[in-house]
């Protein structure tokens, strides 16, 4: 059964939550990485992506980067920030390069999407062609 998270509750575990597990000889350790930043000591690589991230995310978010961290122990929250993402489309230095720079637009919108939604989109895009023509 699913509960929803109450602050007023003296719970320590909800629903997409994430505790991790410290043994006692690392806790001096990674103490120190607790209160740094995100940006600090970028040594390190996700384990999903390999992109650079902290000591902070070593430690504290299972070796992973702010955006694979997020769709691993929290996919709802990640969903709809993709969802709520604006993304533009790069120009093109010309008119071939604004074609490609749209079509790679396109293609990452429709990854990114649900096909109901984008279908709506192109449907209203032909439809507007053939009232064009």
């Amino acid at each position: 059964m699913d509960k929803k998270f109450d602050e007023s509750s003296n719970e320590l575990w909800c629903p997409g939550a994430y505790i991790k597990k410290i043994i006692p000889e690392e806790v001096e350790k990674i103490k120190k990485t607790l209160n740094k930043s995100y940006k600090e000591d970028m040594k390190f690589n996700c384990k999903k992506c390999g992109k650079k991230i902290s000591a902070h995310n070593k430690d504290w978010h299972d070796n992973l980067c702010d955006d694979c961290f997020n769709e691993t122990y929290f996919p709802e929250e990640a969903e709809s920030k993709i969802k709520n993402k604006k993304i533009f489309m790069k120009p093109g230095k010309n008119n071939k390069e604004d074609r490609i720079n749209f079509v790679r637009f396109w293609v990452n919108y429709i990854k990114s999407h649900k096909d109901e939604e984008w279908s709506k989109q192109q449907n209203e895009v032909i439809n507007a062609q053939i009232r064009e023509s």
